[in-house]
């Protein structure tokens, strides 16, 4: 599925790099390997409400999932 994001997306670096100024950026987590690539489902979601998986472990972050 992450395919069809890519698709009007871009992938991981482009994401990361659209939301740079994002601290932290939710497109370039520390715990990713360099060169890895999120799932996107992990966050965004087409039928539900889209929730931040990093605020499972880190509760002070504040994001604007779209």
């Amino acid at each position: 599925a992450i395919a069809v994001c890519q698709t009007c997306h871009g992938d991981q670096s482009r994401l990361a790099a659209a939301t740079a100024k994002a601290d932290p950026n939710p497109h370039a987590p520390p715990h990713l390997e360099a060169g890895g690539t999120q799932t996107c489902g992990d966050c965004h979601s087409i039928h539900k409400q889209s929730e931040v998986s990093c605020t499972d472990c880190h509760r002070g972050f504040q994001f604007n999932v779209k």
